[in-house]
């Protein structure tokens, strides 16, 4: 859920730009497409364009984990300087919460406006302080939830910068082979490990796609979820309209 949510904040974009999602799926696209053109390449012109093309395809994949991760970077960048202010505040309303126990002086616990806003300061102080921490675990798991997705994307961008580079030798060495009339190199699909390569690269790009599309299944209409949303702010409710308080008055 975690992740569905931040993926919807940083890579959604701007209204019609293309997503990171759809320029990975078009890049998958290409490169099936790629494949299929080297299988049935005969000539070698035709052998050049389909290598032509898998670069192509390869060059849109990278560009798509580089805005995937340059997106991830501004996102993680936000999230830790938040991260770091809501652990300040904890770590102040802690420091008063254990002077106060240390030193019990009634003029400690004595407010401006009575007895009775001195119990509630108390009770504010101690609502606010797990609601603090529950903050700061979700943003050390939201924090983690990035960290993880950028390890993936660089474990991708090796494996298509690989591929880009077996594809951009096979194309060198062709056209070399053909400037120079010479004997053809093998063609690329037939050597294993580029066509492993190739293969993963495929992969990659799938999962990537997929990884980035947020599931529709996580969310919740705002319809559904109205009554249960957090506050916009961190407290709790003593009355609401209409509820009388502790001398019967209600207030509207």
């Amino acid at each position: 859920m975690i992740r569905a949510l931040l993926l919807g904040a940083f890579l959604a974009g701007p209204a019609g730009a293309e997503t990171a999602t759809e320029a990975a799926s078009r890049a998958s696209a290409e490169l099936q497409a790629a494949v299929t053109a080297l299988e049935g390449a005969i000539t070698a012109r035709d052998r050049v364009e389909a290598l032509s093309s898998t670069i192509r395809a390869y060059e849109s994949g990278l560009a798509a984990l580089r805005g995937a991760l340059r997106d991830a970077a501004l996102r993680e960048a936000t999230l830790t300087r938040k991260f770091e202010a809501q652990r300040d505040s904890i770590g102040r309303l802690l420091g008063v919460l254990a002077t106060m126990e240390a030193n019990a002086s009634p003029l400690l616990l004595l407010h401006p406006e009575g007895a009775l806003a001195s119990a509630r300061s108390g009770m504010v102080m101690a609502e606010v302080t797990p609601a603090l921490e529950a903050e700061v675990l979700r943003l050390k798991a939201e924090l983690q939830e990035l960290a993880d997705l950028r390890t993936l994307q660089l474990s991708a961008g090796d494996t298509l910068a690989q591929g880009l580079a077996a594809a951009q030798a096979a194309r060198t060495e062709l056209s070399q082979a053909m400037s120079d009339r010479t004997d053809l190199p093998q063609r690329f699909l037939d050597d294993p490990e580029a066509l492993r390569t190739l293969l993963d690269s495929v992969d990659t790009l799938d999962a990537f796609a997929a990884g980035l599309t947020p599931d529709p299944a996580g969310g919740t209409s705002f319809s559904t979820a109205k009554g249960t949303l957090d506050l916009p702010v961190l407290g709790k409710v003593l009355r609401r309209p209409g509820e009388a308080d502790i001398s019967g008055t209600r207030r509207p």
